[in-house]
C-alpha cells in the first residue's frame, strides 16, 4: 500500500507543515497545493506549487508527476473559478492526461471521481470554509484502489 499525504493552504503557518510530516513519517509522498505564502524552504519534501498568495514564491503554477503509474497533477485551483469549478477540473485534468487532480484554494475538503479522474482537495490546515474542520488528506493507494480519509488537524 502506498501513502500520499496532500496539504493546502496553511498560510503562512510552518508548525502546520512540521505537523503534516512528524504525523506521517510512513509517507511515500508528500504534496502542498498552494498557499504557504512564500516560505519554499519548508517544503522541501513536497511536490509543491503556488497559490495566490504565495506572492514571492519560485513554485511553478502547477506540477504533473507519475507516481505508481499513475499521472497525478497538482495546481492551487484558483483559476478553476467558482461557478463550474468541477467541469473546469474535469477540463483540465484531461487536457494534462491526469488520473488524480490535486488542489486546493477554497479551503473546503473534496473528494470526487468524474470520469475516471480523482480529483482532491483537503481542504486548508489553517482557516477551513464551510463548516469543515482544518484538515489535510491521506490518499491511500492498494493494488488499483484508491482510499481517501481527511485528517483533522491537532489544536
Amino acid at each position: 500500500m502506498k501513502k500520499i499525504v496532500i496539504m493546502s493552504d496553511n498560510h503562512g503557518r510552518a508548525a502546520d507543515v512540521i505537523q503534516v510530516l512528524e504525523d506521517n513519517e510512513d509517507a511515500d509522498l508528500f504534496i502542498h497545493c498552494g498557499d504557504n505564502e512564500g516560505y519554499d524552504d519548508q517544503l522541501s519534501e513536497f511536490v509543491a506549487v503556488r497559490g495566490n498568495n504565495d506572492w514571492t514564491s519560485d513554485l511553478k503554477d502547477y506540477e504533473i508527476i507519475e507516481f505508481e503509474g499513475y499521472r497525478i497533477g497538482v495546481v492551487h485551483g484558483q483559476y478553476f473559478g467558482y461557478f463550474n469549478k468541477e467541469e473546469a477540473m474535469k477540463e483540465f485534468a484531461k487536457e494534462n492526461q491526469l488520473d488524480i487532480l490535486c488542489c486546493g484554494h477554497t479551503h473546503m475538503p473534496m473528494n470526487i471521481d468524474i470520469e475516471n479522474i480523482k480529483i482532491i482537495n483537503p481542504g486548508s490546515t489553517h482557516l477551513p470554509r464551510g463548516g469543515s474542520p482544518a484538515s489535510y488528506a491521506v490518499l491511500y493507494m492498494d493494488n488499483g484502489k484508491m482510499n481517501v480519509e481527511f485528517i483533522e488537524m491537532r489544536s
